[in-house]
């Protein structure tokens, strides 16, 4: 995929916002209506942040759809949805080795190992991003959302 200029990235976050806004309203807008009215070269990377974000609101509300669902709808981007999802079931592995979770007050900095060091970016949404980390201290692999 070629590098988005300053303002397409800036296009793209505008649509998402929108889209995450009206879905929490209720208005619900398929994305395939979204890509239809956006620019042509814009279309395969705003499905990639569009796809994250719906499976994103969809999971708040536990009714995620599958990898086949979204293949049947956009097989245009297959590659893309199989990507995102294989990077999903990834960060779904991660379990907390104490059994707990960790609450958000808990930093993962500490004096003796420091921050996590940073591995490499998960995925974007319209609010934030999520990083896969090594955390020195735990001795394991995190998600970190920014």
């Amino acid at each position: 995929m070629e590098k988005l200029t300053k303002e397409q990235l800036v296009a793209i976050d505008l649509i998402c916002s929108d889209y995450e806004s009206a879905f929490r309203e209720g208005n619900v807008e398929r994305i395939e209506s979204i890509l239809s009215r956006a620019e042509k070269g814009l279309r395969p990377a705003l499905f990639g942040y569009l796809l994250e974000l719906e499976h994103e609101l969809l999971s708040e509300r536990n009714t995620p759809m599958a990898d086949t669902e979204y293949i049947a709808r956009f097989p245009e981007f297959c590659s893309t949805i199989e990507s995102f999802f294989g990077e999903v079931s990834k960060a779904s592995d991660f379990k907390p080795q104490s059994g707990e979770e960790p609450t958000r007050t808990e930093s993962l900095a500490s004096p003796e190992t420091g921050p996590p060091e940073i591995l490499r970016e998960l995925g974007r949404g319209g609010a934030a991003v999520v990083y896969l980390a090594r955390d020195n201290k735990l001795n394991r692999q995190v998600a970190l959302k920014t």
